[in-house]
C-alpha cells in the first residue's frame, strides 16, 4: 500500500498530513516498505520511522537482536 505515494493525489494528502501532525508535534512512522524509491519519498516528506521488508524481513526475537547488533557494528 506504501506504493501509493506515487499517486499525485494521495502524495498531496500524506505531505499535508504530515506537515500538520509535525507542527502539533507527532512522530511519523510509517510500516510496510519495501522498494527504495518508496523509501526516500517518505524520508523526503520527513517521516521519522521507517520500517517493511526493505530492511528485513519479519525475524524472531534473537534472529532479531542479532540483525540489530550486525546493523550496529556495521555504523
Amino acid at each position: 500500500m506504501t506504493d501509493k505515494v506515487f499517486d499525485s493525489k494521495i502524495n498531496s494528502i500524506l505531505k499535508y498530513n504530515i506537515r500538520l501532525l509535525k507542527e502539533i508535534g507527532m512522530d511519523i512512522v510509517v510500516e510496510g516498505v519495501e522498494t527504495e524509491a518508496v523509501l526516500k519519498q517518505f524520508e523526503e516528506m520527513g517521516c521519522d520511522f521507517i520500517q517493511g521488508y526493505y530492511f528485513s524481513r519479519p525475524l524472531p526475537p534473537q534472529e532479531f537482536v542479532e540483525f540489530v547488533q550486525t546493523q550496529e557494528r556495521n555504523r
